[in-house]
């Protein structure tokens, strides 16, 4: 069994990359489950064992690319921004990427005070209170059986007589 693993763990790696072992032997374990191959975890671990033995399981991510070096420009001062922001705004708007209207403003929001804080967060506990009972509600003819219908309806019967 160790050596179909190990057959299996060659096959992994000849057709994908990992980075890293953690993806290894998730993919393993997928592809053992797909081919529906019982294997306990000693003849697991003995298997990467045994390839790893003869070859590396995971290939290093690629060095990373160097960054190209700042462009010499200045950055723009605080003096010629509102220009430099007017210019873009005019550009996205011929090519139709910004409405002509140009920027809109924000709604005014409501301020929150501790009272309507208050409301609020009664209102909410009141509703989880309120589904709370509802839920109770649901449950009881499950726990005592159906009795409880039969009392609402002597009791609407009553009422009407």
């Amino acid at each position: 069994m160790v050596r179909l693993i190990a057959k299996i763990i060659r096959d992994l790696i000849a057709t994908s990359r990992f980075e890293s072992f953690l993806e290894l032997t998730d993919a393993l374990h997928r592809r053992l489950h797909r081919l529906r191959i019982r294997h306990t975890q000693a003849e697991f671990d003995d298997a990467i064992n045994l390839v790893a033995a003869s070859a590396p399981l995971v290939v290093p991510p690629p060095p990373a690319v160097a960054a190209e070096p700042p462009s010499e420009e200045p950055p723009i001062s605080r003096a010629d921004a509102p220009g430099v922001l007017a210019d873009v705004r005019r550009e996205l708007t011929a090519r139709g990427l910004l409405a002509a209207e140009g920027p809109r403003s924000m709604p005014q929001a409501t301020p929150l005070t501790p009272t309507r804080a208050g409301r609020v967060r009664f209102r909410r506990d009141e509703a989880r209170a309120l589904g709370m009972v509802l839920d109770e509600i649901d449950a009881t003819p499950a726990r005592r059986g159906a009795g409880w219908r039969r009392c609402i309806a002597g009791t609407a019967r009553k009422a009407s007589a």
